[in-house]
């Protein structure tokens, strides 16, 4: 019987059938060792678990080469004691092995199936290891990991805690983890390689994997569509109910709160009209569940639709994935995904928009980042787990409300007056969705990548900064516990990029040396001493009237905006389960700078106070005068106005080397909004899916060499953008299919420093 399980093993393995689901972790770029290595490595242990007597231990090998690799006879030796590879075991390339000492327990804890086990028998469909004399145990304090190959020579090894290091390794000791945790070795961030140095620094890495964590990455989806921006208090109720109203086969909802009775309604007529609903919510959130919450879970489930909660209750073996499920993101007919920084209560999405949180939000209209968010809320719902627990109305925690509870439907109203508008954007974008735990700690993308890649200006709205990630009754400093978010954002500031920093001021601690007013101060210290263009302040209430900022956003350059829930502590970024986006798009940027400004200045106007307010020219943004040889179809020039209000361009030129073309009357530019100029409308929206704002354009833009220019109405040049030596200085030049692009929206020099190249990206 159990040659045949490892028969029946070796060919799914070359089938490709049971490569395993979990990846191995991710460095910055560089960490690595240059070179692939040509065998295979231990890449993750697990000795200190949550069940007791630790039943579900594991150690993971595997093969980051090109091709499949036998390891029959192969042995790891786990503190001291031997198990070996049957034989016929190959390890397809960039597989990975789980070997567990039991598998129904692994398989109960960490929601897979691994590849071999070793302590007993207990899933017969998993293939055994050989065991040479008494089955090992990992020691929670500390062992030595070896891999061994047929001939018993040691080709990889790791050490962690307080075991002696085995020949070969470098320096200390890998450090121990907390119970639940394991050690995971990390791969390149760019590269994908495994390093393989034989020394802790492989393992190190500041993601903390616990079990049953998912591990996705952070892709970037890339498409012509439609997003749309929203804020809290403004606009974000009806923005909500009306993507609710339009759901037609389903809702998937994950949100650390909901408790507004205002959208309980659309959930539950979405739900007459057969619409299929599932509700994941926190089971624990900071308080507890309170009856309301208990409430709008018991009416969702009686009108037919799903509810579930993730939870802790290790007095029945129940071991929570997550500190708390702190999400806010929704998918709509599995096409369509919502993203945003507030709970659905009345404060974060407020019924009436005199009253609530400032907050961030935005809908992705696009199915491929739709499918993406899907397959992480399906991975958090997942029924087989034991902490994602159905609604039970006889649970005293996890069921019905109090006995005789009367829910609250009372609308807030304040005196916020900023009533901006949402919109839909119509355009090109690069979205990436970002994960806590999964992804908040990459160094080339997420939140630590934006603050890495950015080159002008930074702007950062946040609920709240710690000042450090350590324990203040530990005697914790910025030294010794920086906030790796909050440092990336100075180190921005030390490479000239211009940093504004705006935090909430409705929750101060003076007790709390980690506090926002300390972190402002902090900020604020670097800057003087420094002379960096670098400010910080905290939110004024009374001006704005929020009930507080509850955003978690920052703006990088004009065009990249992150919208998430995500704290900047460390236990959001570590221990959460957190959703963002990024979203690479202009006009979108330009949404949330308006909104920045406003809670900058105190609700005195929303454009940066710092730039020009109302006379501003008109400004070039964009430019593609290299098709591909399809010119009349393709060429743009796209405007854009800086100021808080409309300029009419009735009489304006665009002039270049092959003439003049005059804007028709009558034309107009919002605030803050751009122009669209091109020759044929109906075969620019063939090309990009949305058509120009001016059409008819006669002007020839010249591959080789032009200046063009734009001209106000009395025949002034008031902006112009010159390439391939045209001009004398303007060397820029672009390839085929790619555009020059102003670096900031906006910024303007008047020199060829402004510019840079860039794939397409014209706005609607």
């Amino acid at each position: 019987m159990l040659n045949q399980k490892n028969r029946n093993l070796t060919a799914l393995l070359l089938s490709g059938a049971l490569v395993a689901a979990l990846t191995v972790g991710l460095l910055p770029s560089g960490h690595s060792a240059a070179a692939t290595p040509n065998h295979p490595l231990l890449s993750e242990v697990y000795a200190d678990t949550n069940v007791s007597y630790e039943p579900e231990e594991y150690v993971a090998v595997t093969n980051p080469t090109s091709s499949a690799l036998d390891v029959s006879g192969w042995t790891l030796r786990l503190n001291g004691k031997d198990v070996s590879f049957p034989a016929a075991t190959t390890i397809v390339p960039k597989q990975t092995l789980y070997v567990t000492k039991t598998a129904t327990t692994f398989e109960q804890e960490l929601q897979q199936t691994p590849q071999f086990e070793y302590g007993s028998d207990s899933d017969r469909n998993v293939p055994q290891m050989v065991v040479a004399g008494a089955v090992p145990t990992l020691s929670n304090a500390g062992a030595q990991v070896l891999l061994l190959d047929a001939n018993g020579q040691t080709v990889d090894a790791m050490v962690y805690g307080n075991e002696v290091a085995p020949s070969g390794w470098t320096g200390a000791a890998v450090p121990t983890v907390s119970e639940g945790t394991m050690l995971v070795r990390e791969r390149d961030e760019v590269t994908g390689v495994l390093p393989d140095s034989d020394s802790a620094q492989d393992w190190n890495h500041l993601r903390v994997y616990q079990a049953g964590q998912s591990r996705f990455g952070a892709p970037t989806f890339s498409f012509a569509g439609t997003v749309q921006p929203y804020s809290s208090p403004d606009n974000s109720f009806a923005t909500v109910v009306a993507l609710l109203n339009s759901a037609t086969t389903s809702i998937d909802l994950n949100v650390y709160e909901f408790q507004s009775m205002q959208l309980l309604e659309p959930i539950k007529d979405a739900l007459a009209r057969g619409v299929h609903v599932r509700i994941f919510l926190e089971g624990q959130p900071v308080g507890g569940l309170v009856d309301q919450g208990k409430y709008v879970a018991q009416q969702i489930i009686g009108a037919g639709g799903e509810v579930r909660f993730i939870v802790s209750d290790t007095d029945n073996g129940i071991y929570k994935r997550y500190r708390f499920d702190h999400a806010k993101y929704a998918i709509i007919d599995g096409n369509r995904a919502l993203v945003q920084s507030e709970n659905w209560k009345s404060t974060g999405v407020p019924a009436d928009n005199s009253y609530g949180n400032r907050g961030w939000g935005i809908i992705l209209n696009d199915r491929d980042t739709a499918q993406f968010y899907l397959k992480v809320f399906n991975s958090d719902w997942n029924t087989a787990a034991k902490d994602s627990f159905p609604y039970t109305a006889s649970d005293s925690r996890w069921g019905a409300p109090s006995a005789g509870f009367a829910p609250d439907a009372t609308i807030g109203t304040g005196g916020y007056v900023g009533n901006f508008k949402s919109q839909e954007v119509n355009g090109e974008f690069n979205v990436t969705p970002i994960f806590a735990p999964d992804s908040t700690f990459l160094h080339e993308n997420s939140i630590m990548g934006l603050a890495k890649q950015v080159q002008h200006e930074l702007l950062v709205e946040q609920l709240y900064i710690h000042k450090h990630w350590g324990s203040p009754s530990a005697g914790d400093t910025v030294d010794t516990a920086p906030n790796l978010y909050l440092e990336e954002v100075i180190n921005a500031a030390r490479r000239g990029v211009k940093v504004r920093v705006v935090l909430d001021s409705a929750f101060l601690h003076p007790e709390d040396p980690r506090d926002n007013q300390y972190t402002v101060q902090y900020i604020n210290d670097i800057a003087a001493r420094e002379g960096l263009d670098m400010q910080a302040k905290l939110v004024d209430l009374s001006a704005t009237h929020y009930e507080k900022i509850h955003n978690k956003g920052m703006i990088a350059d004009g065009h990249k905006v992150l919208v998430s829930s995500i704290n900047w502590s460390k236990n959001s970024p570590e221990n959460n389960r957190e959703a963002g986006v990024i979203v690479d798009n202009t006009e979108v940027a330009a949404y949330y700078q308006s909104l920045f400004w406003y809670d900058w200045t105190g609700g005195a106007q929303s454009w940066n106070p710092e730039q020009p307010k109302g006379n501003a020219p008109v400004v070039i943004n964009e430019v593609m005068y290299r098709t591909g040889g399809y010119d009349s179809s393709r060429e743009y020039v796209e405007l854009y106005n800086p100021n808080n209000v409309s300029v009419d361009l009735t009489g304006y030129k665009l002039s270049n080397k092959s003439g003049n073309f005059t804007i028709p009357s009558d034309t107009v530019v919002p605030a803050h909004s751009f122009l669209m100029v091109g020759k044929d409308s109906a075969q620019f929206a063939a090309y990009k899916g949305f058509g120009l704002d001016v059409s008819g354009m006669k002007l020839t833009l010249t591959n080789t060499g032009d200046d063009l220019q734009l001209k106000n109405a009395s025949g002034a040049t008031i902006d112009e953008v010159a390439w391939n030596n045209y001009v004398n200085g303007w060397s820029l030049a672009t390839p085929s299919g790619q555009v020059l692009s102003r670096k900031a929206v906006g910024a303007d020099t008047d020199t060829v420093n402004d510019w840079t190249i860039t794939q397409p990206n014209p706005k609607k």
